[in-house]
């Protein structure tokens, strides 16, 4: 027979927590109160402190994750949705859809407000610079999958400049999204795109 003091004893086991984990919980409060205060003040009014009280968390607890204010205020910029590479069998539809989704997120979400305000410090941090430069990057992700597909259907040069030709399409629509009182209609829209793919030798 089994020795009763060799019994495991489970009355020092715990239940399995139950709810997110506390560093999940913890990082939704930092980055949802980042995202607030940049969308109230701008890259200006931006402060770890205001953070440390919204979301009632210590320096330490963002510090780990984020170690400078230009890192949480990107990182908060990236939860934000990012365009879908559809395949709609054609360059210009395929990139009216992402031009559409884009003027969506930037007039129905914080990115409208937030993005120009980064971009206009850019030039005052390199931190911030880098930072944004690689969420910028990976956000054209979409549309080169989008330009890369019509290079190989045969509608787009095979020497295709990609990073050039994001632009040429990429380019007008924030401006007149972001930084100009301009026509953001979808036939404004689709006039740009037809424009830029003409440049681009389709």
């Amino acid at each position: 027979m089994t020795n009763p003091s060799e019994q495991p004893d489970h009355s020092k086991e715990q239940a399995p927590k139950l709810g997110r984990p506390r560093s999940a919980r913890s990082e939704n409060a930092i980055l949802t109160a980042a995202m607030e205060i940049l969308v109230e003040r701008g890259y200006r009014g931006f402060t770890m402190d205001e953070v440390v009280t919204r979301a009632s968390v210590s320096k330490a607890t963002i510090y780990r994750r984020w170690p400078s204010k230009e890192l949480l205020a990107v990182a908060a910029v990236d939860r934000l949705p990012e365009l879908t590479p559809v395949d709609k069998g054609s360059v210009e539809e395929d990139l009216f859809a992402i031009v559409t989704e884009f003027g969506d997120f930037v007039q129905n979400t914080a990115l409208g407000t937030v993005w120009p305000t980064l971009v206009g410090e850019r030039s005052r941090s390199p931190e911030l610079r880098a930072a944004l430069d690689a969420s910028t990057d990976r956000r054209r992700t979409p549309t080169k999958i989008v330009l890369q597909r019509a290079v190989e259907r045969g509608e787009l040069p095979a020497d295709l400049d990609m990073e050039l030709a994001v632009d040429l399409v990429m380019g007008p629509i924030m401006l007149r999204l972001m930084f100009e009182n301009a026509d953001i209609s979808p036939s404004e829209f689709r006039k740009i795109i037809q424009v830029a793919l003409k440049g681009l030798g389709r």
